[in-house]
């Protein structure tokens, strides 16, 4: 057996000190790793990527309910001091919300009244014509104050009122209540926040889903445009300057452009990586480089989209990496990363597109005079961002369809769920059987 010796043991530890050495400062190449990094998409198995649960946050408490918001927070946070501070000791804005909410949760008692003591009374045509001529006479004609007045063979028409108001309010001050976790008593604070709850705004079943896919559509956009363009400059990470960068075909790749174009945050964008390129022009030609500001902030903290925002763009990947015929290529698009910058940018352009649609959403329900957002109501808004905007793009009927995919994913799951709870209860009286 060959005996190997101190200096040809020396040799080989520097050769393979030096293999090393090249390894760790080899230069990037556009090649692809040998190994294509796995990724997936929930975009592609459910339909929708971005959280349904946060954009309901967004939209109920920052765009459509910011005020009952504050104020519900700050009747919890005076419940929950030591000692707790009374109602008529918070700021005059809370107490106007709770004002305003007492006065409706009232006035919603008084129409059922209404209702029920015309229904009841004896001479109901009486009434309706007296109410019509005060109609025509009275310009500011208000019913509660014509009711006050009606009294038809000595009835007074609120003599029950005071009674049927005290049978009706199921949250009065001491009131005893029953859920899922036990009982409970209805304080000031309680009573408060219950209150100013039913005033909010409302979504019904689907608007959270409709308006999370078109959060997937803006931001697949600029990942593809980005993964386009980073392939262009043979680069492995995209960039944020790839996503808007205007390249040949980017107005088909990316025409909510004209919308995103808008946005505070895109000028921002737009002077931060200019602020990049004159730091790195600086840095190679040996002049003092400028501090250059990071993407603008709101005023408001941001909810953070980050972690949706990188399903959306590996399902961009994947979408070009099986539409391209050249196996290498099509490797080269799945081994890519997504910068920080460009997931921050599409994270507050998220933000601020439901902030803005909450805006448009508050506008319709005003003026239809109801407190539910419907899915006609989105679908609205999101085809007058499109015509304002000069965007020429069929998002609605891709938004259905991937919301049709996501309730079929929501009800297969349940059923599932309901079928493995099914099994294990069977299983549990089998072996109480068997055991008795």
């Amino acid at each position: 057996m060959a005996t190997t010796t101190k200096q040809e043991q020396l040799t080989t530890t520097k050769q393979e000190q030096l293999t090393t050495t090249k390894q760790q400062y080899k230069p990037k190449v556009a090649k692809h790793k040998k190994q294509v990094k796995k990724i997936n998409s929930t975009l592609k198995d459910k339909g929708i990527c971005t959280g349904t649960s946060r954009v309901r946050l967004v939209l109920t408490n920052d765009a459509l309910n910011p005020i009952e918001y504050h104020a519900i927070k700050a009747l919890e946070d005076a419940k929950n001091a030591d000692p707790q501070v009374p109602i008529s000791e918070l700021s005059s804005d809370v107490q106007s919300v709770i004002k305003r909410a007492e006065k409706q949760y009232v006035n919603d008692i008084r129409n059922r009244f209404n209702k029920m003591r015309v229904s009841s009374l004896e001479d109901i045509n009486d009434y309706n014509a007296k109410r019509k001529e005060a109609k025509k006479t009275d310009k500011k004609f208000n019913i509660h104050l014509f009711n006050k007045s009606y009294g038809h063979n000595g009835n007074k028409f609120y003599a029950l009122w005071k009674k049927y108001l005290n049978s009706q309010d199921k949250l009065r001050v001491g009131l005893t209540k029953k859920t899922k976790n036990g009982e409970f008593t209805i304080d000031e604070w309680t009573r408060a926040i219950y209150l100013i709850k039913k005033t909010r705004v409302r979504l019904s079943d689907d608007t959270r889903n409709i308006i999370a896919s078109f959060m997937d559509t803006i931001i697949e956009q600029y990942a593809i445009n980005g993964i386009i363009n980073c392939a262009r400059e043979k680069r492995n990470i995209i960039l944020l300057r790839h996503a808007l960068e205007e390249s040949e075909g980017f107005n088909e790749r990316a025409p909510i452009h004209r919308y995103v174009k808008s946005m505070h945050n895109y000028d921002n964008a737009v002077q931060w990586i200019k602020s990049c390129t004159e730091h790195n022009n600086n840095k190679s030609t040996g002049k003092t480089s400028p501090k250059y500001a990071r993407v603008g902030e709101f005023l408001d903290e941001p909810k953070d989209f980050v972690k949706y925002i990188i399903g959306i763009c590996h399902y961009a990947q994947m979408s070009l990496a099986a539409k391209e015929k050249d196996k290498e290529v099509a490797k080269y698009y799945l081994n890519m990363s997504i910068n920080l910058e460009f997931k921050r940018f599409c994270s507050y352009i998220i933000y601020e597109t439901i902030l803005r649609l909450g805006g448009a959403l508050k506008c319709i329900v005003n003026e239809n005079n109801v407190k539910t957002i419907s899915n006609n109501m989105v679908y609205h808004a999101i085809n007058l961002i499109h015509v304002l905007n000069g965007v020429h793009s069929d998002t609605v009927n891709l938004i259905k369809q991937r919301v049709n995919k996501f309730k079929k994913f929501k009800a297969k799951a349940a059923s599932a769920k309901a079928a493995s709870a099914k099994a294990a209860s069977a299983k549990a009286a089998s072996a109480k059987a068997t055991d008795e």
